[in-house]
């Protein structure tokens, strides 16, 4: 403990010489323009590029905890320090070694808590000078789907909506048919202990006519809310004081739901029948150095080592991505790639123009239509943000089907046919369409069938 004292004590003076320049040596740590966003249990990706030249390399990198200058992760000759680490980040940090080999620094937070957030600063020597960047970190969660309950008063009825597993702090809000707003009459926050805030809204309707309301909770992060639409019909016709959400109109919903899905299933399967079975292999000139891939070309993993591959213009250079050597002008096609064993992974369609070089904007506009699996969470990557996907069955095999004319994207999970995405047509414009995967860590494997 006198040491950890003694260290933030010598990382702030080091920090307040950092305006004096120190040395002959200049050089910059460029700062993230935007906040790094990570939701709760998954990873956070911290960038920190200093721009040292081609081939320098920082002697020593500190990433602090902001305003105390609390030790998160220590970088100094060539491997990890965490001796001095702050004991709640222990386990839970990497710098990632095929970004030190591009000279960048990123650091991986794994396990995203509510109380990481915050601002960071990426502290870096060379020689004796030091330089810094801060960035802030933002967490999110989308909590549970709001639970409404209702109970008799005089002359009317008290609703309570209650949502849980939420952060940072929830918006509330209550609508009536015309979607109009409804203030409330009491609002409530609590936090669990994990730091997740449950939020609970309660409205009075005076009355006893039958109206259709909703209660919305929001994440103001996101921009993205969770919505229960419910009718006071069925209150006001008898039932008893404190019930839930009428159990026959979610009986009703049930149905409906269920043959919306059916629908859903037959006309997926009507798309996936008229397309043709592709035989795909991996272009080993766009793989990442990292990526090793298989002899017969159709799998991928991390690599032991740094492949010594030629440069080029069509290759990887930051994430870790490969892209299909056949790719499409025209028809309908659809593959399968196994991903049964892999932690993190992406895999989709992307341009032949498709950005190779630096941090690749992972949308459509930019040219790639794809799923992405972090950790335990699924997402397709749409734009202005990522669509979350809550899948009831982990795929196996994920089944890619394209079809250029109509250009239509989709994602289905090849044991059970059912489906999981499809993209918004989009217009390929006659350029060709490729296969793109994308391997995240060690632990993944990804291959493709046929």
């Amino acid at each position: 403990m006198h040491f950890l004292s003694f260290f933030h004590s010598f990382v702030t003076c080091v920090m307040m010489l950092l305006t004096h320049n120190l040395g002959t040596d200049g050089f910059a740590v460029p700062a993230p323009s935007h906040p790094v966003l990570a939701a709760v249990g998954e990873a956070a990706l911290l960038p920190c590029c200093p721009d040292l030249g081609a081939s320098a390399r920082p002697s020593e990198v500190s990433w602090l905890r902001m305003p105390h200058s609390s030790l998160v992760h220590h970088y100094s000759e060539q491997k990890g320090q965490d001796r001095e680490q702050t004991p709640e980040y222990r386990g839970r940090t990497e710098l990632l070694m095929h970004r030190i080999r591009q000279g960048c620094m990123d650091l991986r937070l794994s396990a995203v808590r509510a109380s990481d957030e915050g601002q960071y600063t990426c502290l870096v020597r060379r020689g004796i000078s030091y330089r810094e960047a801060q960035l802030e970190l933002k967490v999110t969660a989308m909590g549970s789907a709001p639970h409404i309950s209702m109970e008799d008063i005089q002359g009317g009825i008290r609703i309570v909506c209650r949502s849980s597993g939420w952060y940072p702090e929830p918006q509330v809000l209550w609508r009536d048919s015309s979607h109009q707003h409804i203030p409330s009459e009491a609002e409530n926050r609590s936090r669990d202990a994990r730091g997740l805030f449950e939020a609970q809204s309660t409205l009075l309707v005076v009355g006893s006519t039958p109206k259709d309301l909703s209660c919305v909770v929001r994440n103001t992060y996101l921009n993205e809310e969770k919505e229960t639409a419910f009718q006071t019909s069925d209150f006001l016709r008898g039932a008893s004081p404190g019930m839930v959400v009428p159990g026959v109109i979610l009986t009703v919903f049930g149905v409906i739901g269920f043959i919306a899905y059916l629908l859903k299933i037959k006309g997926w399967k009507r798309f996936a029948d008229k397309l043709g079975k592709a035989n795909m292999t991996l272009d080993p000139d766009t793989a990442h150095p990292w990526l090793l891939l298989s002899k017969d070309g159709k799998g991928v993993r991390w690599g032991e080592e740094w492949q010594k591959w030629p440069e080029g213009p069509e290759r990887f250079d930051t994430w870790c991505c490969v892209l299909g050597y056949e790719g499409f002008t025209s028809g309908q096609h659809t593959w399968e790639v196994t991903v049964d064993s892999a932690k993190s992974w992406g895999v989709g369609l992307a341009r032949a123009s498709l950005q190779r070089k630096g941090r690749i904007p992972l949308s459509p506009q930019e040219g790639l239509w794809a799923v992405v699996k972090l950790d335990k969470v699924f997402r397709a990557l749409t734009s202005p943000k990522c669509t979350p996907l809550p899948l009831t069955c982990i795929p196996r095999r994920m089944r890619v089907s394209l079809d250029y004319e109509k250009g239509q994207v989709a994602f289905s999970n090849a044991d059970t046919d059912v489906p999981i995405f499809t993209f918004l047509p989009a217009s390929f414009k006659g350029e060709r369409i490729h296969l793109w995967l994308w391997v995240w860590d060690k632990e993944s494997w990804l291959r493709l069938s046929p």
